[in-house]
């Protein structure tokens, strides 16, 4: 193997992980071999972002890990690509995840990428994938940043896709036009046949097309993905919106159809778990809390579970059910003890809430419980003075 003679920092550090090969210079007029992986397709959902010309590594550059120049399974030779299958767009990811060439379909982008870079952030969660928006030195580095902004969330992906995916060409970013693709106006088709509705390729039906029709239908969001099973004999379906957030909606035939939106924390709390495989399908819409919080239920099986949000405290889940729920909620909930500041734990005596003051060690100093008259109880280290009947 042979380096080129002054790689950029993320080529040099896959090289030092066995990521490089030496070979050709140059950028092919058509696609380069691509992985030679002979897994089928498969469609998984992860967290996408972007990144831009003025973020990339080095800043205001396209410098990539893996250049056509030295790896034969790479593409381009700088970030860059149209979207379609011959020239997929660049895409990072964390090194080891995928093999460089891989390829790769993104539904609410309607493009093809194929991986040649690497993505230093993108162990923080699973299946992290990071693409290319583009953009010039002479773009403002706001807009771009926007655009990659307006792209990012939970969407599902295709890894090693076949060709023939319905594809809208050009740069995520445009800088002719200065404008970022939110994704075309869905053409929402009945299907006489089944009663079913088809927008984008994708059938929505039943409960769920019910509600996606209440909704407001594809001025509320298009499908990027097909019905799936999920946790707790729940289907979901997600959606795009002209803002650009992923919505699902989850039903079940003991909640009923609801929507998690993946693009608020709450969203996000959930997904981060497991999805309804953890928490369930959500039982409740998100509601906006009197006092600027936020919370939404989920149910799985008999066990129900609050995930609420608060600008101090960020995403926290409570079970309901659970013995520390009931109290809490006895307690008066948020408006009482307040918002949980992490999820439940366990100690050596059981498991606990929190502790709001940040301490892991003893609770918080306060009056002895009193003899008789009143006792002190530790819920989330508040100390709670509760009147006893015969005070």
């Amino acid at each position: 193997m042979k380096l080129p003679s002054a790689p950029p920092l993320r080529a040099l550090a896959a090289f030092l992980l066995g990521g490089l090969v030496a070979t050709h210079a140059g950028v092919p007029a058509t696609a380069a071999p691509v992985s030679t992986a002979s897994s089928s397709s498969t469609i998984t959902t992860g967290f996408v972002t972007g990144y831009t010309i003025h973020d990339n590594d080095p800043a205001g550059s396209k410098a990539i890990a893996y250049s056509s120049a030295w790896e034969s399974r790479a593409v381009h030779s700088e970030a860059g690509g149209t979207g379609t299958y011959a020239d997929p767009i660049t895409l990072a990811a964390q090194i080891g995840d995928y093999a460089p060439g891989t390829r790769f379909y993104l539904p609410h982008v309607k493009r093809y990428f194929v991986l040649e870079d690497t993505c230093a952030d993108c162990g923080q969660k699973p299946e992290w994938i990071d693409m290319w928006v583009g953009g010039e030195l002479s773009d403002s580095a706001m807009a771009t940043t926007r655009c990659a902004e307006s792209l990012t969330g939970y969407h599902d992906f295709e890894v090693h896709p076949p060709a023939g995916r319905p594809v809208v060409t050009g740069p995520l970013f445009n800088s002719a036009t200065d404008t970022c693709y939110t994704g075309g106006a869905p053409s929402t088709t009945p299907s006489p046949s089944s009663g079913k509705t088809i927008v984008a390729g994708y059938e929505i039906q039943g409960a769920i097309g019910a509600k996606w029709k209440a909704l407001g239908g594809a001025t509320w969001g298009r499908p990027i993905g097909s019905e799936a099973t999920s946790g707790y004999s729940s289907a979901y379906q997600r959606f795009i919106g002209t803002d650009g957030r992923t919505r699902a909606i989850y039903w079940s035939s003991a909640t009923g159809a609801h929507v998690v939106d993946y693009g608020g924390d709450i969203g996000r709390k959930f997904a981060a778990s497991g999805y309804a495989r953890t928490y369930g399908p959500p039982s409740t819409e998100k509601v906006r809390l009197a006092d600027g919080g936020y919370a939404q239920d989920f149910r799985a099986g008999t066990t129900t579970t609050r995930i609420l949000w608060s600008p101090r405290t960020g995403a926290k889940a409570v079970t309901l059910t659970g013995s520390i729920g009931t109290r809490w909620t006895a307690l008066g909930a948020q408006n009482g003890l307040g918002y949980p500041t992490r999820d439940r734990y366990r100690t050596a005596s059981g498991p606990r809430p929190s502790p709001r003051d940040g301490s892991t060690g003893t609770p918080p100093p306060g009056p002895p419980p009193s003899s008789g008259t009143r006792e002190h109880r530790t819920i989330g280290w508040h100390v709670i003075s509760l009147q006893h009947a015969d005070a």
